[in-house]
């Protein structure tokens, strides 16, 4: 690392003084092939960037009439959903359930109480009137619980009915709705999202094309430039003082990046190595 610090700082210095030495001179104008080399560098610099920029706009465009394609075809689908209908009819198939529910209570309750009338019948048959009388207690409660049991039997065969309705209604109404609507729900949220990155997608385009428009300008000047620099070059050279010491400025100026890019590594190396112990 010291070496690498020293030969950075012996460089710097030599530079400094070359261009002192170079702004010192009244032909600084005069055109180096290093110049030209720099001019180079930096137009086609200019035009990868025009045309990784170009790329960009260009899938960018790609995508979003894809994704608005798409939100045709949702807004579509969407439009040919009757979700209200869905709803209602999700709504209609709880309430039946839930009063499903209620009646299986409300029957097993009823017939469990015709279940006890028809045990206290049996308790009541045993009688050693030889006639019944009118007086006769088992006569009395048997009829009052064969009235009673009668008309239990009717109810829990009027509940029974009524259960099989519900539960026939209930079992027409095959299609799972929440999946149908939850179905809906997703789209929904899918057309929104697509909605958001279309937004997006345009006010990225707009940026990529106000880009676009300022690198065109730039390379259009750096070709200007280069051309006017190849031009000018043509009629001296580099035989001349000034344009030797651009040579060799740019040289240095080379050398001086190349050491300062291994010392920055050296120092990463370092501190990862201190990093580990």
């Amino acid at each position: 690392r010291a070496s690498i610090e020293n030969d950075l700082d012996e460089r710097k210095t030599k530079l400094k003084a070359m261009q002192k030495e170079l702004h010192s001179n009244g032909d600084i104008d005069n055109v180096s092939s290093s110049d030209i080399d720099r001019a180079e560098k930096s137009y086609a610099k200019i035009k990868n960037s025009l045309q990784r920029k170009l790329n960009n706009l260009e899938q960018l465009r790609l995508s979003s009439a894809d994704q608005e394609e798409k939100i045709i075809k949702l807004q579509e689908f969407l439009e040919s959903f009757d979700i209200e209908s869905l709803r209602q009819k999700r709504n209609q198939k709880n309430e039946l359930e839930r009063n499903l529910i209620e009646l299986r209570g409300i029957v097993n309750l009823e017939k469990r109480e015709l279940t006890s009338l028809k045990k206290l019948a049996k308790k009541l048959e045993p009688c050693d009137c030889f006639e019944h009388l009118p007086t006769c207690k088992y006569m009395q409660k048997s009829d009052q619980n064969k009235q009673k049991m009668d008309l239990q039997e009717r109810k829990v065969m009027l509940s029974s009915v009524k259960l099989d309705d519900i539960q026939k209604l209930f079992d027409e109404m095959i299609e799972n709705y929440d999946e149908k609507i939850n179905k809906h729900s997703r789209l929904v949220s899918r057309k929104s999202k697509l909605i958001s990155e279309v937004s997006d997608a345009r006010v990225e385009t707009q940026r990529l094309e106000s880009t676009v428009t300022s690198l065109q300008t730039s390379l259009s000047d750096s070709k200007n430039n280069l051309d006017d620099l190849i031009e000018r070059f043509k009629i001296a050279g580099d035989d001349n003082p000034v344009a030797k010491l651009k040579v060799k400025i740019y040289e240095l100026e080379k050398e001086v990046r190349s050491l300062d890019i291994q010392r920055t590594r050296v120092i990463n190396k370092l501190a990862d190595w201190k990093a580990r112990h």
